[in-house]
């Protein structure tokens, strides 16, 4: 039976950050693919240091798991909390820098090489877990169990994935004998789940009932909480790069859900509570789950939402509206003016620059698309049926000289809904180019947070934004929207005065 047990002597409380936690934890799923959603989550990440450990509930090496791909998939976003260190990396020192390892992950489907039977070489080779598939630790007040839940366990020689499966009684046992007070499980297919790959039923072990607190997963590219009738939560966790995906069937007991922005997961405990934060990688790193279990002195288990008791996130503002933005995840419904580009339709010269003319073409308000996803407030033309096609989107806005020289100091974050793929332009600089195999879900945001320096594309008088959707042939479906954020509570004038 492959095991590992890592004990840590008891450490003192320590203080992060003008709060005190015995142990402290960030939590990435889903995420190995070196997209922008990636760096988003990274820096957020990086921003919480430091903490006892990152821990990642698996698929952290797209899409087959080669080892090749470890580098510039986990390595260049997490090399600096890892020891051992493997790999090599663009900006030495390499890999953790105190001896300490603080990356700890679960094996997905994709670190098996997405395939059943598969191989787990790369992750073994690469990973700083002693070449193990299942193993535990101990942080603290913490003991966290790490469950391989892939298919291939179920192959002769391995350990299995049901709830009388060798590795289940390893963990069985682990939590019987854990002296910790706290007690995670942490796996990559969910047992509970809304998303696009529904709940992963065999994993349904009794969790609860052997000891464990809570159980934290991935899989689905999204972030959910359920919970069970007693509060106690299934967490899933999705949202670390990979392309995000929306919800399908609503499972009982699904309390909270996020689709459509990157995030992570902070865990910290204190006293004789444990806390469970949500974060998006978005502007201002907005909170969107809070949950604590808190264990009483007759030895129960009280659960409850801790969202009340947050400060409120940062202000952030939309340039596009004017307007604060109190619900991140939601359309702005500005009006744009569009250009449909299909069959043997010339691409207008110049059209994305802030002179050219397109008062003759129609205007529709956001989102706009077709198809059955959305509600849109403007109805494109479906080019599927004739081989695909683009969508041409423009909108203009004015600033002063004054508007500028507070703007750009400022890093703005581009948010862009779109099936299939899009591309953005600020002023005739380009500031999103999605490659030919992106394919997009009509969620908001499938890109987010994307990093545009105001100063690099902002001017004084007109401007202009300008978006190409491209679709695919016999594509069912075609959406957009946009929102350009940044942080703050100040409005722009929105004036083509000096």
């Amino acid at each position: 039976m492959f095991t590992q047990k890592l004990v840590y002597a008891a450490l003192a409380l320590v203080c992060f950050a003008g709060s005190t936690y015995a142990a402290r934890f960030a939590v990435i799923g889903d995420f190995g693919t070196a997209s922008a959603g990636e760096a988003a989550v990274a820096n957020m990440v990086h921003s919480w240091y430091p903490f006892d450990s990152l821990l990642t509930v698996g698929d952290n090496n797209y899409p087959s798991g080669r080892l090749a791909d470890m580098d510039p998939f986990v390595g260049a976003f997490y090399h600096r909390y890892m020891y051992p260190f493997v790999g090599s990396c663009s900006t030495p020192p390499c890999g953790s820098q105190d001896g300490v390892n603080r990356f700890w992950p679960s094996t997905g489907n994709h670190d098996w090489g997405n395939a059943c039977p598969g191989s787990l070489s790369g992750y073994l080779t690469y990973m700083p877990v002693n070449r193990k598939a299942f193993y535990d630790i101990v942080k603290g007040d913490t003991h966290i169990f790490f469950v391989d839940s892939d298919c291939n366990q179920n192959y002769a020689g391995y350990n299995g994935t049901s709830s009388t499966s060798s590795q289940a009684m390893w963990l069985q046992s682990g939590l019987a004998a854990s002296t910790s007070k706290f007690k995670l499980v942490i796996f990559h297919h969910p047992p509970y789940s809304s998303g696009d790959h529904g709940s992963s039923t065999y994993m349904r072990w009794p969790f609860e009932a052997w000891g464990a607190h809570a159980v934290l997963t991935g899989h689905d590219h999204d972030y959910e909480r359920v919970i069970m009738s007693s509060g106690f939560p299934y967490f899933v966790n999705g949202i670390g790069g990979a392309d995000l995906r929306p919800f399908v069937t609503i499972v009982a007991g699904s309390t909270v859900r996020s689709t459509g922005s990157y995030g992570a997961q902070l865990v910290e405990t204190s006293g004789n509570t444990i806390t469970f934060k949500a974060f998006l990688a978005n502007t201002g790193y907005p909170l969107v789950d809070c949950y604590q279990m808190t264990l009483n002195a007759d030895g129960s288990k009280s659960y409850a939402s801790c969202m009340a008791n947050q400060p409120p996130a940062s202000p952030v503002m939309s340039l596009l509206t004017g307007t604060a933005v109190t619900t991140p995840t939601a359309s702005n419904n500005l009006v744009w003016k569009y250009f449909t580009l299909s069959g043997s339709t010339a691409e207008p010269t110049n059209w994305r620059a802030s002179s050219f003319d397109a008062s003759a073409w129609p205007s529709g308000q956001s989102p706009l698309g077709y198809g059955p996803d959305h509600p849109y407030k403007t109805t494109l033309v479906d080019t599927g049926a004739t081989g695909g096609g683009s969508y041409l989107f423009r909108r203009t806005f004015c600033l002063t000289s004054n508007d500028l020289s507070w703007l750009s100091s400022l890093s703005l974050s581009l948010f862009v809904m779109s099936d299939n793929r899009a591309s953005v332009w600020i002023n005739g600089v380009q500031v999103l180019a999605e490659g030919s195999t992106v394919d997009h879900e009509p969620v908001y945001w499938n890109t987010n947070g994307n990093s545009v320096s105001a100063s690099s594309v902002l001017v004084a008088g007109l401007n202009v934004i300008a978006a190409q959707v491209t679709n695919t042939a016999s594509s069912s479906d075609a959406a957009f929207d946009i929102d350009l954020r940044y942080p703050g509570s100040t409005a722009a004038s929105y004036t083509c005065a000096s």
